[in-house]
C-alpha cells in the first residue's frame, strides 16, 4: 500500500510541460530521490505534492485520501511536511521560538499573542524535544529550517 502516491501528474505552463503524467508511489518507511538536470520538473513535482503549485492534471493521494488542490497548510497537517532552499526564519527569534511558532502553526493556533502563558509550556516543550533530536544549541539557522517540518509531526519522517 503506498502512503504517498501521485498519478498521471501533469503541470504545464502554456506551451512548456514541466511534470508529464508522474507516476510515483512511496510505501511507508521507504525513501525516494529525485534527481534530474535544472529544468527537469524536480521541484515543480514537490510544489505540487505541498501543495504550493497545483497540477493541471492528475491526482495526488495520501493514504488513498485524494489530497489533489488542497492548500499547504492543509497539506501539511495532514502530514506532508517540507522544507525550501531558503530557510525564511525569524531572524530576531532564538531557534526555540522559532520552532514554537511552527508547533503552534501545526496545532492550528498559529500566532496566538494573547494566551496566558502557561498555555505555551506544551508548545515549548515540543520545540524544545526537536531542538534536542536534532541537536541544536542556541544558534544554527539551517539545522533549525531543518527541524521545523518535524513540528508538523509528518506521517512518516524517519531520522
Amino acid at each position: 500500500m503506498s502512503l504517498l502516491r501521485t498519478d498521471r501528474l501533469y503541470r504545464s505552463f502554456g506551451s512548456l510541460v514541466v511534470t508529464n503524467n508522474i507516476n510515483l508511489s512511496i510505501a511507508p518507511g521507504e525513501r525516494h530521490v529525485i534527481i534530474g538536470p535544472n529544468g527537469a520538473g524536480k521541484t515543480s513535482l514537490i510544489n505540487q505534492i505541498g501543495g504550493q503549485l497545483p497540477p493541471t492534471a492528475g491526482r495526488i493521494l495520501l493514504d488513498e485520501t485524494d489530497i489533489t488542490g488542497w492548500t499547504p497548510d492543509r497539506i501539511c497537517r495532514a502530514g506532508i511536511a517540507r522544507t525550501f532552499q531558503r530557510n525564511n526564519l525569524f531572524v530576531n527569534l532564538s531557534v526555540l521560538e522559532n520552532l514554537r511558532l511552527a508547533v503552534e502553526a501545526r496545532r492550528g493556533n498559529a500566532l496566538q499573542f494573547f494566551w496566558p502563558i502557561e498555555r505555551f509550556r506544551p508548545l515549548i516543550e515540543r520545540a524544545e524535544e526537536l531542538m534536542q533530536r536534532v541537536h541544536l544549541g542556541g544558534d544554527g539557522a539551517r539545522c533549525c529550517s531543518m527541524s521545523r517540518p518535524r513540528a508538523c509531526r509528518p506521517l512518516r519522517l524517519h531520522g
